[in-house]
């Protein structure tokens, strides 16, 4: 897993051919050091000095600084049995997510409404609550089938089977995979996992579940700063209210068994800590 537990913000300050000082910043990471983080930032601010410097530029977003190419910077809030195989952080938008070096997790969201719908039934969607919540039902019932069918052609697996807020979240449980590997690309692809998850999967080489709701399904917002630069009082007062906000919710319910379930301790760890944060009360809305 690629989720490092230091993060410092480095610079490095420089001046262009007018002899004008400019100041860059950058985030460095570690799993070592703060030493080792902060000079990681410092070279990665130089690296935007020179790029600016030799009339380049910024570097390119996709390969500098954008989400899924650089390391989640995300708190670590528990260590699961071993630093290497799983944790719990928290998110840039507050939310609990567990991370897995090799127990796969597959988020499979349904396509958007309007989407794969006739005219007459899009008109009526955008009027009629009762029809658009009849339209996601078809779809999420199609979709449970299209799972469902999957499996009967890939009976070796087995896995459990969540709906979400926008579609289903499958937890394997017959063996440990490799989250970069041609197995789970394929298995990934076959199920139409959602795009981003599995880019995140490879570039972070592990498998995320969020824990807790998204705060603005619970009519929330997201905490005041992002860490590590987050006031600690603040962010104690956000959790707080948060977490208030949360318990009148679930962020899945257990839907199927898919195979005959066999797991070892270590597997059934995980999946009792997943169903103890999120589906303990199935009477509860998704959110």
């Amino acid at each position: 897993m690629i989720i490092p537990r230091y993060w410092v913000r480095g610079s490095h300050k420089g001046s262009d051919s007018s002899g004008t000082e400019h100041e860059f910043y950058a985030w460095g990471w570690s799993s070592t050091s703060k030493d080792d983080a902060e000079n990681l930032g410092n070279r990665r601010a130089k690296n935007v000095f020179d790029h600016f410097i030799s009339a380049q530029g910024f570097p390119e977003r996709e390969n500098f600084w954008y989400y899924p190419e650089v390391p989640v910077r995300e708190e670590i809030i528990d260590i699961l049995h071993s630093r290497d195989f799983a944790l719990i952080t928290r998110n840039r938008y507050g939310a609990l997510i567990l991370n897995t070096a090799s127990v796969m997790f597959v988020d499979i969201d349904m396509p958007e409404q309007h989407a794969n719908h006739g005219l007459w039934t899009s008109v009526k969607m955008m009027f009629s609550n009762s029809a658009k919540e009849e339209a996601k039902n078809d779809e999420r019932n199609e979709q449970f089938t299209k799972i469902h069918d999957w499996w009967w052609k890939n009976q070796d697996y087995t896995f459990r089977v969540y709906q979400t807020k926008a579609g289903f979240r499958l937890l394997f449980t017959n063996q440990y995979f490799d989250p970069t590997s041609p197995e789970t690309e394929r298995i990934f692809d076959e199920l139409g996992a959602d795009s981003l998850y599995k880019r995140l999967t490879i570039k972070q080489d592990c498998y995320r579940a969020r824990l807790t709701v998204k705060p603005w399904r619970v009519n929330f917002y997201p905490p005041p700063g992002s860490f590590p630069e987050i006031d600690s009082k603040q962010l104690e007062s956000w959790v707080k209210t948060y977490e208030e906000k949360s318990e009148d919710y679930v962020v899945c319910k257990f839907i199927e068994q898919m195979g005959t379930e066999v797991i070892d301790e270590t597997m059934g760890m995980i999946i009792s800590v997943h169903d103890k944060y999120c589906c303990s009360d199935t009477n509860k809305p998704l959110a």
